[in-house]
């Protein structure tokens, strides 16, 4: 455990940024199968109380920093309101809905606001959240059924279904149809979905990025009385007792063992870190998720490096070793584990 954590701390350390969102950026490849993907770019302009779908944009391997994606808000059942994803539907329902409940400062409120009054179609308390609120397609010619047809059909056809998530999928292939007739591209042309309010993309605004770094630091109903040492660096200030925000968990977190002497309530003394060891350890967890994985046979793994000498002093330091060091594995390993995994036969 001790070596696992050493290394992702070590990467970190390296590719840290002093602005902490940038450590959360996730890897999107800006071509598929050898063809351009591109941006799609949902405009809300509030003046003209009009939506803009613009494809213009082609990726670049900048994009994603540029628009700042950083994945999802934890699992698919999270409330989603992180204004870039690779998928649209979260735009076509729940993310402006979500950020009317976060302060962006208060012009930015007042125009998500008008937004979800004059963009989406309310459906009612009796679906969950992610659901409630559909945009209005039909409203700027987009779809050709309004949202409250589509709707009713539903309801009619298979009323003791997910209504809500049967709406979203009507109303997203629509959006897809659109895309591929009106301006040439399906949906697998597109690779990164953002929004935009009054030609200003959300992800520039300082009171979004601030937002994004606070949901991704842990929470903890203890974190104000609570008082503890980082096991990283020994500090004792801003040191947060729970570790579950992380993506590679190296750690328990639901058994009762020796390190909190057999109580419930010291359970999370074994692992805690202080905010500027935890945003080291998130960036290099990061840069692993995103160039230190790979195959072994079907499995999926990560490949976790510690630099015993020669430890990088830089990214480009960092990115050279890591080619090296995934291709000097699947050369090696791939073939004999292939091998192996063929000749034995497992049971699961």
């Amino acid at each position: 455990m001790i070596t696992i954590l050493e290394g992702i701390l070590q990467i970190g350390e390296v590719v840290k940024s002093d602005n902490p969102i940038l450590s959360f950026i996730g890897n999107l490849q800006p071509t598929k199968q050898n063809k351009q993907l591109h941006v799609l770019r949902f405009n809300f302009l509030t003046e003209e109380n009009s939506l803009e779908i613009d494809i213009n944009e082609e990726m670049d391997s900048k994009t994603a920093e540029k628009y700042l994606y950083v994945g999802r808000t934890g699992g698919s059942r999270s409330a989603q309101w992180y204004v870039s994803s690779t998928s649209s539907n979260y735009h076509l329902s729940e993310t402006i809905y979500n950020l009317s409940d976060i302060d962006l400062g208060e012009k930015t409120n007042e125009k998500i606001q008008q937004i979800l009054s004059q963009y989406y179609v309310y459906l009612g308390d009796d679906l969950i959240n992610k659901y409630r609120y559909i945009l209005d397609l039909n409203k700027y010619g987009i779809i050709p059924q309004s949202i409250n047809e589509i709707y009713d059909e539903v309801r009619l056809e298979n009323p003791d279904g997910n209504v809500g998530r049967e709406v979203l999928d009507r109303v997203q292939k629509g959006f897809e149809d659109y895309l591929r007739e009106e301006k040439g591209l399906s949906a697998s042309d597109i690779g990164l979905y953002t929004i935009l309010i009054d030609n200003e993309p959300l992800s520039d605004l300082r009171e979004y990025q601030n937002a994004v770094i606070e949901s991704k630091q842990p929470k903890s109903k203890r974190r104000k009385k609570f008082r503890g040492v980082c096991s990283i660096c020994g500090a004792t200030e801003n040191v947060s007792p729970d570790m579950t925000e992380t993506k590679i968990k190296f750690y328990t977190t639901n058994q009762i063992i020796f390190g909190s002497d057999l109580s419930k309530n010291n359970y999370y003394k074994n692992m805690q870190m202080c905010m500027d060891c935890l945003f080291r350890y998130l960036a290099g967890e990061n840069y692993i998720m995103n160039k230190l994985q790979t195959k072994l046979a079907d499995f999926n793994v990560y490949i976790i490096p510690q630099f015993v000498y020669g430890q990088p002093l830089n990214e480009r330091d960092l990115d050279i070793a890591t080619t090296h060091i995934v291709d000097s594995f699947n050369m090696d390993w791939q073939p004999l584990f292939r091998q192996i995994y063929s000749e034995q036969e497992y049971t699961f």
